[in-house]
C-alpha cells in the first residue's frame, strides 16, 4: 500500500496521487461507505428466512455478506444456515428481499457523520462527485431520496443488467465516461476488498473508510490509503 499524500495544488484543486494531475471527479461506494444501510437489509433478509423456517441473522453477520449485490446477500444469508437456493429459489427469495427491503430502505439507515457536510464541501470545490453501488439502481434511487441525498451526487449509478458488479472495474469506467474524465482525473472511495479490487481493475487510486461491511481488517485490504472515518477523508488534502 502506497502512503503518498493528496497534495492541495490550491484551494479548489487536489493532486491524484499517481499521475500527478488534478482530480476532477471522485466516485463512491453507497452501503458501508455513505450509509449505514446494515439494520433494515438485515430486518428484511431475516423476514425472508423466516419463511423457510431459519434462524435470524444479526447485524454484524449480515454487514459481512454486503457489498456484491442482493442475489449473492440472499445466496449467501441462507448458505450460511446450510440451506442451498436452486436459481428458481434464489430468484423468488431475491425478489421477496427487494420487496421488503424497499418498503422500509430508511427506517433505520442513516448517513454516517460527516457525509452530507463532507460531500457538500466537495462539490463547492467543483469536484464531480458520483455513487457507484451493487445495490440494484432501483434502490438506489429509492434510498438516497428518502434520506434525501440525491441532490449531492452528479451521478448515481446502482447495479444493472448491462453491467457487471463491483469488483469488476464496468462501474466504475461507466462513471468515468459520464464525466468525461480519466481514471489518472479520479479517485474511487469505499469501504471493502471488492471496492480496492474495482478500482485496481479500474486503474484509480481506492481509499477505504474503517468501520464498513467488511470481515477482515481495512487496512489489511491493499488500498492505497485507508481513513477511519468520512471526515477523515475529507481532510486529506486540508491537513497537510
Amino acid at each position: 500500500m502506497q502512503s503518498a499524500k493528496l497534495v492541495a495544488m490550491s484551494d479548489t484543486s487536489l493532486i491524484h496521487p499517481f499521475s500527478g494531475k488534478s482530480v476532477r471527479a471522485i466516485l463512491f461506494d453507497l452501503d458501508g461507505t455513505l450509509v449505514d444501510s446494515a439494520p433494515d437489509i438485515a430486518v428484511a433478509l431475516n423476514a425472508v428466512m423466516a419463511k423457510d423456517g431459519l434462524l435470524p441473522h444479526s447485524v454484524v453477520i449480515v454487514r459481512s455478506l454486503i457489498g456484491e449485490g442482493i442475489h449473492r446477500l440472499v445466496e449467501k444469508a441462507f448458505a450460511l444456515r446450510q440451506k442451498t437456493l436452486g436459481l428458481s429459489e434464489l430468484n423468488i427469495r431475491t425478489a421477496e428481499f427487494a420487496e421488503l427491503y424497499e418498503a422500509h430502505i430508511a427506517d433505520h439507515t442513516r448517513p454516517y457523520p460527516g457525509v452530507i457536510a463532507g460531500l457538500a464541501a466537495l462539490r463547492q470545490q467543483g469536484l464531480k462527485i458520483a455513487v457507484v453501488s451493487n445495490k440494484a439502481q432501483h434502490l438506489t434511487d429509492h434510498l438516497l431520496i428518502q434520506l434525501k441525498l440525491s441532490n449531492s451526487f452528479d451521478l448515481i449509478l446502482g447495479a444493472r443488467d448491462t453491467l457487471p458488479k463491483k469488483p469488476a472495474p464496468d462501474m466504475l469506467h461507466f462513471a468515468l465516461r459520464e464525466f468525461s474524465v480519466t481514471s489518472d482525473e479520479a479517485l474511487f472511495v469505499g469501504d471493502s476488498i471488492a471496492d480496492v479490487r474495482a478500482a485496481e481493475a479500474a486503474g484509480l487510486p481506492c481509499i477505504l473508510i474503517e468501520g464498513g461491511y467488511t470481515v477482515e481488517a481495512t487496512t489489511k485490504l491493499g488500498a492505497w490509503k485507508t481513513v477511519v472515518d468520512f471526515p477523515s477523508f475529507t481532510k486529506l488534502w486540508t491537513v497537510l
